[in-house]
């Protein structure tokens, strides 16, 4: 778990959708008005997870271009949101690239 998150956060749920060359991430935050500090990070094959996007208030979707490389490896996203002085973590959401 990282330093300083709690544990998964029932209340952020992601999901991605993959077309061409572009995986659109949409996740619902934990007080349902999407105005949070998010951050999105990614991990491919398994990898380390690394940041991708942090956006403050900037709604609950991003866009991530997918690498052609990644053919055949499992790529999976989690959101972290700032609630207060909390950091909340979604479950992972991931697909393998075909």
């Amino acid at each position: 778990m990282p330093e300083g998150a709690l544990p998964f956060h029932a209340d952020l749920y992601p999901s991605v959708m993959v077309a061409g060359g572009t995986a659109s991430l949409r996740w619902d935050d934990a007080n349902g008005v999407g105005d949070g500090r998010y951050r999105v990070e990614r991990s491919v094959d398994g990898g380390p997870f690394a940041e991708i996007e942090n956006q403050p208030g900037a709604g609950t979707t991003t866009t991530d271009a997918v690498d052609s490389e990644w053919r055949g490896k499992q790529v999976s996203y989690r959101v972290f949101e700032w609630a207060g002085s909390q950091k909340l973590y979604s479950d992972e959401v991931s697909f393998v690239m075909r």
